[in-house]
């Protein structure tokens, strides 16, 4: 057994005895969070842009994909902080 991998295992009880730390699974469900608030922030310009890609299957799959997303996000008005920067910026 090599070192390093002893010493990660120590570190790794150890912070686990002090419960410090954040569990795998929090930080999971953090991720799954954030990415679905920043597609649902952003869905009306990724259709768009999905829209302005150039004719072809994979254009057809974007679009496919991101069309229930920016439903929900202009139903849900998600969309409109986003439009709000991008008219305070242009």
């Amino acid at each position: 057994m090599s070192t390093e991998h002893t010493l990660k295992d120590e570190i790794g009880d150890a912070r686990e005895h002090a419960h410090v730390g954040v569990p795998p699974q929090h930080v999971t469900r953090a991720l799954l969070i954030f990415y679905a608030a920043a597609l649902l922030f952003n869905a009306t310009s990724l259709h768009e842009q999905a829209r302005l890609m150039p004719y072809g299957p994979w254009r057809d799959v974007c679009v496919a994909i991101s069309k229930p997303f920016a439903y929900v996000s202009t139903w849900t008005g998600l969309s409109k902080p986003r439009e709000w920067i991008e008219n305070k910026i242009n």
